[in-house]
């Protein structure tokens, strides 16, 4: 077990960070964090008058009530004054003081945006604190895409749900109703393709554009088109599953929005692409958008039609399920800033680790 040595913390969406002392025990071996100031989560800001009792609190938080003594010969992991001893993280102390910064800090955001008197952009992802389906806490985080500050964080355990399969969709309910309590206008809103999501924002937010991360959806297309490529002869779509995947990405990025007819029309002329044709009968999208092919682009290897290869490219190309998500796709704002949030949990809080409640909450504090 290590003392962690520097946090740097950035808050308030222009960044600014500043370099603190932090001591304190965790679980994990990971001796330095740090957050770039460039990159704001707002959620885990500290303010000056709280640093050194909230760096403190979360890591009693955290779970090390009898840490192990250290070497005393590396004093970069020493707390340098009695104030920065474990000393200071009494049962009484750590979630008072931790929920303190949170409550401050959700305040000054909301009134930030609130401000700005905009139709605001969010991106709502979830998880849990355990691969699998026997997750025992689950979070969901919520974040203005614009700004890149996350609004709120909700902590859901499963005896709340009827199984942990439903933490999400509980998370994406309380978030929701923070946002409408807090009079936030919510002009779109961009998650992946969770069934529950789905279906709960169509019955209660149908006022809100509800759009799917291009990235998910990717990962989908992509898990698929491997699978098939093991097929009987079906081996020559490995060769084109990166271009079919980067022309996924670009008929999101390339269609202006509120024209889900023209991202379908551009997804399915992949089909009449990979056989050598460039001219196609959707008014929607009548020819491929590059310029004439000639030389070795003209000459390269095509697919021949009816071939079992492309009979079932086809299939899954025009699957009514993708098909349906297609037309929902995000063009402009993705939650890959999310993802960031959480591979940086994960680094700090693997999901190899059982915390309790109040250990997730710190960690998603800081």
């Amino acid at each position: 077990m290590y003392f962690t040595k520097d946090v740097r913390a950035a808050w308030g969406p222009g960044g600014g960070g500043q370099l603190i002392k932090a001591g304190f025990y965790r679980r994990t071996s990971v001796a330095e964090a740090s957050i770039s100031p460039g990159f704001n989560f707002g959620i885990i800001s500290l303010q000056c008058g709280h640093q050194n009792d909230a760096v403190a609190a979360a890591g009693r938080d955290v779970g090390c009530d009898n840490p192990e003594p250290l070497d005393e010969s590396d004093n970069d992991y020493l707390p340098s004054s009695a104030d920065e001893t474990d000393d200071s993280c009494s049962s009484e102390q750590q979630t008072p003081e931790t929920n303190n910064v949170l409550e401050d800090t959700k305040k000054w955001l909301v009134a930030s945006l609130q401000a700005e008197r905009r139709g605001l952009i969010f991106g709502g992802d979830g998880r849990c604190d355990s691969p699998g389906h026997s997750a025992n806490f689950g979070s969901y985080v919520i974040m203005e895409l614009v700004a890149k500050v996350i609004i709120d964080v909700e902590l859901v355990q499963c005896n709340e749900v009827p199984s942990s399969c439903h933490m999400e969709k509980e998370g994406l309910k309380r978030v929701m109703a923070f946002l409408s309590k807090e009079g936030l206008s919510i002009d779109t809103m961009v998650t992946d393709r969770h069934v529950q999501v789905r279906k709960w924002m169509k019955e209660n937010a149908p006022e809100v554009k509800h759009l799917f991360d291009v990235w998910h959806i990717a990962k989908g297309v992509k898990k698929k088109l491997l699978s098939l490529s093991k097929e009987k002869e079906c081996h020559g779509i490995v060769q084109c599953m990166a271009s079919i995947i980067n022309h996924l990405y670009w008929c999101a990025s390339s269609t202006p929005p509120g024209q889900p007819d023209t991202i379908t029309a551009k997804w399915t002329s992949i089909l009449n692409h990979l056989v050598n044709i460039h001219v196609h009968d959707n008014p929607h999208f009548p020819s491929c958008a590059h310029a004439p092919l000639v030389g070795r682009e003209a000459r390269k290897q095509w697919f021949h039609p009816c071939t079992p290869a492309m009979v079932k490219l086809e299939k899954l190309v025009r699957s009514p399920a993708l098909l349906r998500d297609m037309r929902q796709l995000s063009g402009q704002e993705q939650t890959s800033s999310l993802e960031a949030f959480h591979s940086l949990l994960n680094h700090f809080a693997p999901k190899m680790y059982s915390f309790s409640y109040h250990g997730q909450l710190s960690s998603h504090a800081f």
